[in-house]
């Protein structure tokens, strides 16, 4: 978000039609504003952002340079360039201004949230979950780092925490599909196929009988005994896309599908016969 601070007429007049969705006319207010003075921390955080709006993300990034090389000390300038510059893949230049957000401000909830995305694409589970943990003692009811820290846990094996995780975030948002197919995928590796078949149903009736969702419910069907429906709703997933429930080397990649899921699931791909699964 633009920071509505009082300042220069192009300033001021930039921050109003930023504030009604003009992004084009408020780069140019933006502009003029840092034209009058290029000092003005607030006219090139803006322009940053507006920019970014705008997908230029190298014209976001040069823009939030130039604020903080007049002010280092701007947090939300330091965590809006470690965004862009982590959307572009530039993952340790990224992690230095997160840490510096966090340095200004050590409680930020979505310094410590996003850090924590970033150290789980570098594989440091540990470090991302002690980010999101930080995350939730400042705001308990932040959906993402109770999804994020959810899926972290998965990854590390500590299914209950993990549950715990997912069953909070699904309380603050239960439209959110994702939700209910990570935590069936935690509770199936928990022994649970009863409680994983239920939250397929529940994301099944948000985003509809996807492939995973279908894969899903096969092997959940399958460790209950209902072998029959699960042969139908592997066959369905299998129709709708093949690539996807077929290529179990890929699958195992995804992490969710490594353990029981993965191994119940070639199961299910044996007993639905070679010709399931031809020209895959």
């Amino acid at each position: 978000m633009p920071i509505p601070a009082p300042g220069t007429r192009h300033y001021n007049m930039g921050v109003q039609l930023a504030q009604s969705g003009d992004t084009d006319r408020a780069i140019e207010e933006f502009r003029k504003a840092i034209e009058d003075d290029p000092r003005d921390v607030q006219a090139h955080h803006n322009l940053a952002v507006m920019l970014e709006r705008k997908g230029d993300s190298e014209g976001a990034i040069a823009e939030f340079r130039e604020a903080l090389q007049v002010d280092p000390n701007l947090e939300l300038t330091h965590l809006m360039m470690a965004d862009a510059l982590a959307g572009k893949g530039e993952l340790a230049s990224a992690g230095e201004h997160y840490q510096s957000a966090l340095r200004l401000v050590p409680t930020d909830a979505r310094a410590n949230n996003n850090l924590g995305l970033l150290l789980r694409r570098q594989g440091d589970l540990d470090g991302a979950i002690a980010h999101y943990r930080r995350a939730l003692a400042t705001e308990p009811n932040n959906f993402p780092a109770h999804v994020n820290l959810g899926s972290a846990l998965f990854a590390k094996g500590d299914l209950q925490a993990a549950a715990k995780e997912l069953k909070a975030a699904i309380a603050l948002k239960p439209d959110y599909p994702a939700s209910h197919k990570l935590l069936a995928y935690v509770l199936f590796e928990m022994k649970d196929p009863n409680a994983a078949l239920e939250e397929w149903k529940r994301a099944a009736k948000l985003d509809g009988y996807g492939a995973e969702t279908l894969a899903g419910m096969s092997i959940a069907q399958w460790q209950l005994g209902q072998k029959v429906q699960a042969l139908k709703s592997y066959r369905s997933a299998v129709a709708l896309d093949r690539a996807y429930v077929c290529n179990h080397d890929q699958l195992k990649q995804r992490g969710q599908w490594n353990g029981r899921a993965l191994e119940v699931l070639q199961q299910v791909n044996k007993a639905a016969g070679p010709t399931v699964c031809a020209g895959s």
